[in-house]
């Protein structure tokens, strides 16, 4: 997995010998993330899928929202699980830290972490990564204006590339990450913002942890400083009135 310092999250030389916290690190559960809390006051909270076909969460719990299937997923990737939507149009598979975590604000230096596989079939489908205000889920729009959102969304309506989206509940901005989204392949996500609420980085990386394109920074219709995310994690909406389905491995929000 990428490590927080190429995302731009900075951290204390006792964390690692190397002064860097590895985000591997941390998802591995290895004695980092005690070390986190002591030396910069950085909590996180994670969900993860476990063997047993259910979910793993550390931290504040977990909301499932549109009743997807779930089957277990092991792959040269790890412990996944597929989320298939129901053959309904708008129906939705999404995982999402609670909201009940005080601290999650723009003002704070945090990042957010996701990790998912497409499917083979990208047509008739929105995807979102990221962070939003609203809840268990994310609205059922390519630009959702009336929510405080930093994220990744892919939408076949309007292109076969990623993109950027910010919104701040009245306006929003789209930025073409110029990375194609390809069928059956695993995404890896992090956005970060600096402590006192600067511009978010937004940073993708394959399954070998290599960048996909350039690291982009938003400036447009950002979140007010004092917006306090869910944060949501990874979201599949099926347009049309059939299934549609994600590989989902890992959700992570991390904050000062």
């Amino acid at each position: 997995m990428p490590d927080i310092i190429s995302a731009g999250v900075t951290a204390p030389a006792s964390a690692t010998t190397s002064g860097t916290i590895q985000l591997t690190r941390i998802l591995r559960g290895t004695n980092v993330a005690p070390r986190l809390n002591a030396d910069r006051g950085f909590k996180f909270s994670r969900v993860y899928p476990n063997s047993a076909g259910g979910q793993t969460s550390e931290g504040v719990g977990w909301v499932i929202g549109g009743a997807p299937t779930q089957t277990n997923q092991i792959d040269s990737d790890g412990q996944g699980q597929l989320w298939t939507t129901a053959a309904v149009a708008g129906s939705q598979a999404v995982i999402s830290l609670n909201a009940t975590v005080s601290g999650i604000v723009r003002g704070t230096e945090l990042f957010s972490y996701g990790k998912f596989k497409t499917s083979a079939d990208l047509t008739s489908q929105r995807i979102w990564g990221g962070l939003t205000d609203t809840g268990g889920g994310w609205a059922n729009s390519d630009n959702p204006n009336t929510s405080n959102t930093m994220a990744f969304r892919y939408s076949s309506v309007v292109g076969a590339n990623w993109f950027i989206y910010t919104s701040n509940g009245a306006s929003s901005t789209a930025t073409d990450y110029t990375v194609a989204v390809t069928a059956n392949t695993l995404y890896q996500y992090v956005i970060t913002t600096p402590i006192g609420g600067g511009n978010p980085s937004f940073s993708l990386y394959d399954n070998t942890d290599t960048l996909l394109g350039s690291t982009l920074t938003a400036t447009l219709t950002l979140p007010a400083t004092s917006t306090i995310f869910t944060p949501a994690g990874t979201d599949l909406r099926a347009l049309i009135a059939s299934a549609r389905s994600i590989g989902w491995y890992y959700s992570m929000i991390g904050w000062q």
